[in-house]
């Protein structure tokens, strides 16, 4: 089995601090063939609206518990509204200097996520969860 649908939950708190973080992110998963929604959380926007762009939902976050309660908000987010097979969390500081950010930039992302479903069982799991930061 194969990841047909992933839904990547990207925390984001300061846009001018990691300006390309979401861009990066997006130009390394493009090289995945599965259909990818992407779930922008602003954790220091004040609006309170959802924003949807054709695959980009920009939800507005609270930091009330820093990336966690962002992640939150995406993930009760998808599961009311959308329907994958995998949820990636991601966070605004992926790509910068200090983290190692290489499985993105390789096959080895690919290949993981087809030993994830090699192991994956609809049957006893709802959602699977992979977490990059």
């Amino acid at each position: 089995m194969s990841v047909k649908n992933l839904a990547v939950v990207h925390l984001q708190y300061d846009y001018s601090k990691y300006p390309d973080s979401f861009a990066y992110i997006v130009g390394q998963l493009n090289k995945l063939s599965c259909k990818k929604k992407y779930f922008i959380i602003n954790n220091k926007r004040i609006k309170k609206k959802n924003e949807i762009f054709d695959n980009v939902y920009i939800l507005p976050g609270d930091n009330s518990n820093w990336e966690f309660s962002g992640w939150q908000k995406g993930l009760d987010y998808i599961r009311k509204n959308i329907d994958c097979d995998l949820i990636l969390f991601t966070n605004d500081s992926l790509n910068s200097h200090h983290n190692n950010y290489r499985m993105l930039e390789s096959k080895r992302l690919e290949y993981f996520f087809e030993d994830v479903f090699l192991n994956y069982h609809p049957e006893y799991h709802k959602y699977l969860f992979f977490y990059i930061c």
